[in-house]
């Protein structure tokens, strides 16, 4: 379809004039070739009157041989009787070997069910106890994830709730924070200041924050008042 509103915007062709011929050999990309029917014409009507049976079609252009893809060629050459003929001897040939396959299958099959049968009074019994071991072990390892989540969320929230009322506490009237991030015992504080500078002490007397500082350049934002900055400190206790 790209090829042929490519064809009606850029050259002068109508659809009924010529042959799309996609070139197979192009292993890169996509290209096509326009070859009008008035050339093709004489070679189609000859090799369909004599009966042949075309199998591949080769244009020699500037940049050497093209093959065309199986599509373009089916539309220039057809499939003839004979062709059609072969094909569906070959599909039926195929079929019938299918079908001895799976009958040959089908075969083994109910013989192994037969064998199968056998044990399975004791297959199902083995298989019912492995289901209930199964059962009773992802319920308990359920449990054990499900508390284990409650714990870290218990730790994780008091250790927020702390940090932030902290950080409340200590930093002075003329910061203001735009983001806390608590993980494994750290705590990022973004923020702005009017001085950036003397916001190291208070943190350092905290009893909660150890080692408090700037994990990023002390910058002026445009359109924001005082500086923007970015410190990093670990959590005493969780």
């Amino acid at each position: 379809m790209m090829a042929e509103l490519d064809l009606l915007g850029a050259t002068p062709f109508e659809l009924s004039q010529v042959h799309i011929i996609f070139d197979a050999s192009n292993d890169s990309g996509c290209s096509y070739h326009i070859v009008k029917r008035s050339t093709f014409a004489p070679v189609v009507h000859a090799v369909r009157n004599a009966g042949i049976a075309v199998s591949s079609l080769r244009l020699e252009t500037s940049d050497g041989i093209k093959i065309a893809d199986c599509h373009s060629l089916r539309a220039i050459f057809p499939l003839t009787k004979k062709e059609r003929f072969q094909r569906s001897m070959w599909r039926l040939a195929v079929a019938i070997l299918l079908a001895t396959a799976f009958g040959t299958y089908a075969h083994a099959l109910w013989r192994l069910e037969a064998a199968d049968n056998q044990l399975g009074a004791q297959i199902a019994e083995a298989q019912a106890a492995a289901k209930q071991a199964r059962i009773q072990l992802a319920q308990r390892q359920a449990a054990l994830e499900q508390t284990s989540r409650l714990r870290d969320q218990k730790q994780t929230s008091a250790s927020v709730v702390e940090t932030w009322a902290e950080l409340t506490k200590v930093l002075p009237d003329t910061a203001w924070v735009t983001d806390l991030t608590l993980r494994a015992g750290e705590v990022t504080v973004n923020g702005y200041a009017q001085s950036a500078a003397g916001l190291i002490e208070p943190l350092e007397a905290s009893p909660l924050l150890v080692s408090p500082d700037f994990v990023a350049p002390v910058v002026r934002v445009p359109g924001q008042e005082g500086e923007r900055f970015v410190i990093k400190a670990k959590v005493a206790r969780q």
